[in-house]
């Protein structure tokens, strides 16, 4: 019997010691959910490009001067509408590729950002051989009117190389509606593009400067009908 009392004063202890260890788990638990590391665990990264996309990015802001934003990871969602009357299957499926395909730089028009040029870098899936993760994204674009450029992804890039690439996407090369052909180098016989000087007294002025900078600090003329302009704002 005596045995009997002890066994059970045993199992007494032991079971409030496991509901003490349960509750002080749990209160642990509660106490974790609620604290911000844990309902939030994020961290900031250093740069929202990597190091290619870094290096073409800043080729491409040297070749394409002012009158161009380079928008770098931009959702197709971001960019393209879908058509009215569609049935919610068909509606679903367009939403879908749109929210999970992005764009790796997105050119606009500076005034109003209105998308002029989608690049992707090229990117080969593991084991396919010669194909490209950028189908869709080509195809998308071709649908919507929006011209699409893939650019082989590397280490480095150089201004004058990135401007060869999109200067016939972006008609930069020849005088369309007005919009002057940029003028030749002095210096290297190179194309140039308008720039503006962002420090000093002449701080904002807009000017043609050599595509290859800073190998190159050659700096043209503006051409002839953007001078007439100028000088017609300036007698007006």
């Amino acid at each position: 019997m005596a045995s009997l009392n002890v066994f059970l004063l045993c199992m007494a202890a032991v079971g409030l010691v496991a509901g003490f260890a349960g509750w002080v788990i749990h209160d642990y638990r509660e106490a974790s959910a609620e604290s911000p590391s844990n309902a939030y665990p994020y961290w900031l990264k250093q740069s929202i490009v990597g190091g290619n996309e870094l290096a073409f990015f800043r080729a491409c802001e040297l070749a394409l001067g002012v009158d161009y934003k380079i928008c770098p990871k931009v959702r197709l969602l971001d960019i393209f509408g879908i058509n009215d009357g569609l049935d919610f299957a068909t509606f679903d499926v367009a939403e879908e590729r749109l929210m999970m395909q992005r764009i790796d730089f997105l050119i606009c028009n500076k005034k109003d950002l209105a998308p002029v040029l989608a690049i992707a870098l090229k990117s080969v899936p593991y084991g396919q051989k010669g194909k490209t993760t950028n189908e869709t994204l080509r195809t998308v674009c071709d649908f919507a009117n929006l011209p699409f450029l893939e650019v082989e992804s590397k280490t480095k890039y150089t201004a004058s190389q990135v401007f060869e690439m999109v200067s016939q996407k972006l008609g930069l090369s020849q005088d369309n509606n007005g919009q002057t052909t940029p003028p030749m180098c002095p210096e290297c016989g190179a194309v140039t593009v308008k720039r503006q000087v962002k420090s000093g007294r002449s701080k904002g002025k807009i000017f043609w400067g050599c595509i290859n900078f800073p190998n190159c600090r050659g700096v043209a003329k503006a051409p002839s009908t953007e001078s007439k302009k100028a000088k017609g704002g300036q007698n007006g």
